[in-house]
């Protein structure tokens, strides 16, 4: 794909502006680290590299497709940003019946249209169509299914869009007084975690491969919650790529006192942090498998081994209760939390968590 004269301004101007700078200012001067705010700073000034800086005399470079994605996302991030200058000036005008000047960011405004008409739209077909006109391929009518039943927010992610959210993933939506066609998904992301989110997403889409990305997604007015996006690519039967189905989980990262443990497809205990082991009393060789279960109250662990057994069936959440051995022989009333895990080849386990519980809670009383 090639770019040319004030479509390439533009998107120089938009990668260094929506891009590096963010990604810049989250660092505080150490671009050579290794967190994802330096990874994303390296991946937009090696992109501007490959395209120039805004003061390069060159008025044409051919893209890579990753240079396309990355491009793609600044300029969605820049529509938001001049779409809430105009939103402003149109407020404030009203308000004082006076003059508009938001005429340069009518320009700003058009000449991202006008770069997206060039690079492609997130749907990779243009403007995107009103969002009840577009069919979803056969090869999504399972996963959809499947979607349906989980607690978590599960999209489907194609091009650089979302196509399709599952009802957990609306209700985050709508806790925000948003709906689907309200704004784009990027705006509801913390500002110094785009860059970053843009890396991860261009690179797995040039190299069509799982990805993992932690980013703040409001929740609220000025609050925000960390997640996980967990990305795993899509065929079709014929070997096309469909683009990724993508979880959010609560962030571990964002939440204090937690202790992690993990399962295969099978249900059996694949890993677990020294915190989740160290509360049982356990090692790790003898908590692999079933082994772990031993640290469970014996009246617990077949309401635990059934809820085990559903939540892998079906793909879906744990949330179950049960008294967990002490290191000096007592029991303590602990939840058990834990959230699908897909990768490439489908639900691949669960990621979950130990947390305290009153004993009165549920399950447990």
């Amino acid at each position: 794909m090639t770019l040319a004269g004030a479509r390439l301004v533009t998107a120089r101007r938009l990668v260094l502006t929506c891009l590096l700078e963010p990604a810049g200012d989250a660092l505080g001067g150490d671009e050579d680290g290794i967190s994802d705010a330096a990874a994303a700073y390296r991946s937009a000034a090696d992109l501007l590299a490959r395209i120039g800086w805004p003061d390069d005399p060159r008025s044409t470079v051919d893209l890579m497709v990753a240079d396309a994605a990355l491009i793609r996302f600044a300029a969605l991030a820049g529509l938001g940003a001049v779409s809430e200058v105009i939103d402003e000036a149109a407020s404030a005008a009203a308000r004082r019946h006076g003059a508009w000047d938001a005429d340069g960011a009518i320009t700003e405004f058009e000449d991202i249209v006008q770069l997206l008409d060039a690079i492609g739209w997130p749907d990779g077909s243009g403007r995107r169509p009103p969002r009840s006109t577009v069919p979803p391929p056969p090869e999504d009518a399972q996963l959809m299914a499947f979607g349906e039943r989980l607690p978590t927010p599960m999209y489907m992610w194609r091009d650089g869009c979302i196509h399709h959210r599952n009802p957990a993933a609306l209700d985050l939506l709508r806790r925000r007084g948003l709906t689907p066609g309200d704004a784009p998904v990027v705006e509801l992301v913390h500002p110094e975690d785009r860059p970053a989110l843009a890396a991860h997403i261009s690179a797995a889409e040039a190299e069509q491969r799982p990805f993992r990305a932690e980013i703040r997604f409001a929740s609220g007015e000025g609050v925000y919650r960390r997640l996980t996006l967990s990305g795993a690519p899509r065929f079709a039967t014929d070997g096309a790529f469909l683009g990724f189905v993508v979880l959010a989980v609560d962030s571990p990262s964002g939440q204090s006192g937690l202790l992690h443990w993990g399962t295969g497809p099978d249900g059996e205990l694949t890993g677990a942090t020294t915190g989740f082991l160290g509360n049982l009393g356990l090692e790790l060789p003898h908590a692999l498998g079933d082994g772990w279960q031993a640290a469970i109250h014996p009246d617990d662990r077949a309401r635990l081994r059934a809820a085990l057994e559903t939540a892998h069936r079906d793909g879906a959440a744990l949330r179950v209760g049960v008294r967990a051995r002490t290191c000096d022989g007592g029991w303590r009333p602990v939840r058990l939390l834990a959230e699908p895990r897909l990768e490439a080849c489908g639900f691949a386990g669960l990621t979950g968590v130990m947390v305290p519980a009153d004993p009165g809670d549920g399950d447990l009383r």
